[in-house]
């Protein structure tokens, strides 16, 4: 047995198991098997944080992104669409274009030009979100009048980015066990300053799911119903 440990800033925690021999089978989408923990840090100043645990397996090992990953796994698809050579901008008299939302379009978010594959943008332009970018994903759904929980969707509400981050490779491509089952836990640190302000009376669930390299996404596993104030720790 070979046990591996990464730590990757302050967002993950991975550990990974993987069997040198009799190894079992697991299909090559991940699977998450269990939510082992999850609690609320409350900071009284800053950023507080959620912070889940899931158990996972997956086939053939081909999970993790790293900061070179920009191309195919950046924030939005590529190439970005085009009319005529030119970048389509935002234009409300069109019929023929989406309504502006933040999943439809890109934006300079403040007075420097926003960079998408080397190119400078100060314009409101046509952009596609890219599902890829992020390879740990955390769904919120918020419990509505009549009982039912409705996922709140951060980018179309608020045009914020949406739970969720990347973690890094449990080995690199082109290792000896490349290609080879993991069985593992990965760690999430969730740091918003919109959570307590959003959520803080509420009943909520989280769902969780992960990608590997390939696309391919594991279910979502779902958390029981909770309040902030239920999970809170508080922090030291």
């Amino acid at each position: 047995m070979k046990l591996s440990f990464y730590l990757f800033g302050s967002l993950f925690m991975i550990m990974g198991l993987s069997a040198c021999f009799s190894e079992p089978e697991y299909g090559e989408a991940p699977v998450i098997t269990a939510i082992e923990d999850l609690y609320f840090v409350d900071v009284p100043v800053g950023q507080d944080s959620v912070v889940i645990r899931i158990a996972f397996t997956d086939g053939d090992g081909d999970l993790g992104l790293n900061a070179r990953d920009s191309d195919k796994f950046g924030p939005y698809k590529l190439p970005l669409p085009r009319e005529n050579g030119e970048l389509i901008k935002y234009d409300p008299n069109r019929t023929d274009l989406p309504p502006f939302s933040c999943s439809e379009y890109a934006f300079p978010a403040g007075l420097n030009p926003l960079v998408i594959d080397g190119e400078e943008i100060i314009d409101t332009v046509r952009a596609d979100r890219n599902p890829l970018f992020k390879n740990f994903e955390v769904l919120v759904f918020k419990q509505q009048i009549g009982g039912e929980y409705v996922e709140f969707n951060f980018l179309d509400s608020l045009c914020l980015d949406p739970l969720g981050g990347r973690f890094p490779f449990f080995k690199e491509p082109g290792d000896i066990n490349d290609g080879a089952p993991r069985v593992g836990s990965i760690s999430h640190f969730i740091r918003s300053l919109e959570l307590k302000s959003l959520f803080r009376n509420d009943s909520i669930k989280l769902g969780v799911l992960i990608r590997d390299r390939a696309g391919n996404e594991s279910n979502i596993k779902m958390t029981d119903a909770f309040t902030l104030n239920e999970i809170t720790r508080l922090s030291e």
